[in-house]
């Protein structure tokens, strides 16, 4: 409910902006150009976005894998009691071993997807701020003011 009333509130002016001014004929078609480069940057962005989220998971990964060893005291106490865990419900020594190293994983991949999602959403963030000040580069046409399509060309 909250996306839906935050992108009202982003495609409303954006769509007003980009049409004002502009009637007949030439309407539908610069509607139909400002739907299009809409869809192509959000295409864009989200692929962006998934490749910089591949890219920062395996890297945020690769750097939280040294604190995780089999000789650290906090490691082996961790899986000792996962293990313990696991035997306790009915699994033999080996499947519990094995289950507590995937548990350590699945713990590993949390956090990595936590902190790699707060990376993106600051990213993000930042790029909006950024993009602020060009909404005051804008050039508004005044109500019944004509526009020249012919100025572009």
């Amino acid at each position: 409910m909250l996306r839906g009333f935050g992108l009202a509130l982003l495609f409303l002016p954006i769509t007003t902006m980009s049409l004002s001014g502009i009637s007949g004929k030439d309407a539908g078609q610069a509607a139909g150009l400002t739907g299009m480069i809409r869809q192509l940057g959000g295409s864009f962005g989200v692929a962006l976005v998934g490749t910089y989220l591949d890219r920062s998971i395996f890297q945020n990964r690769v750097s939280m894998l040294p604190n995780i060893s089999l000789y650290d005291p906090e490691t082996r106490q961790r899986l000792q009691g996962l293990v313990a865990g696991f035997m306790a419900k009915g699994a033999s020594l080996m499947q519990a071993q094995q289950q507590a190293y995937a548990a350590l994983e699945g713990a590993l991949m949390k956090q990595t997807a936590i902190i790699t999602y707060a990376q993106t959403f600051l990213l993000i963030g930042a790029f909006f701020l950024l993009c602020l000040p060009l909404v005051l580069i804008i050039k508004r046409n005044r109500p019944g003011q004509a526009v020249d399509l012919n100025a572009a060309h």
